[in-house]
């Protein structure tokens, strides 16, 4: 599934300020309602989902991604090293089978294929 980061954040950020709220059949933001004659379930939904909840949810993957982008190229100059790095000893160790299979599985996500990398 390709998902559009920047379409989601450019639509929350257009979207009526929350807190979101289930009104009984209508989820209300401040004054005015943003969904009429909505079923339960989705009204809380919803309701949980506003617009800052998402745009939280957005930094958070983008750090996600970020974070795990310079964890690839650091291991990824291990490996080529042949090496990890061992957190008992805080040193330099031959890389296990586990994980360059972990750096394949990165890889296989695409942050092989990310800039930078």
């Amino acid at each position: 599934m390709n998902i559009d980061l920047d379409d989601i954040e450019a639509k929350a950020k257009a979207a009526t300020p929350g807190p979101w709220k289930d009104s009984g059949g209508l989820v209300n933001a401040a004054e005015s309602a943003v969904a009429y004659e909505v079923m339960p379930p989705d009204r809380a939904y919803i309701a949980a989902v506003n617009p800052a909840v998402m745009l939280e949810i957005l930094h958070r993957l983008r750090a996600t991604e970020e974070a795990l982008r310079l964890s690839y190229v650091a291991l990824e100059h291990f490996r080529d090293c042949g090496l990890a790095w061992d957190n008992e000893r805080n040193r330099p160790t031959l890389l296990s089978e586990e994980q360059d299979a972990a750096l394949d599985a990165l890889r296989n996500l695409g942050f092989g294929n990310l800039q930078g990398t």
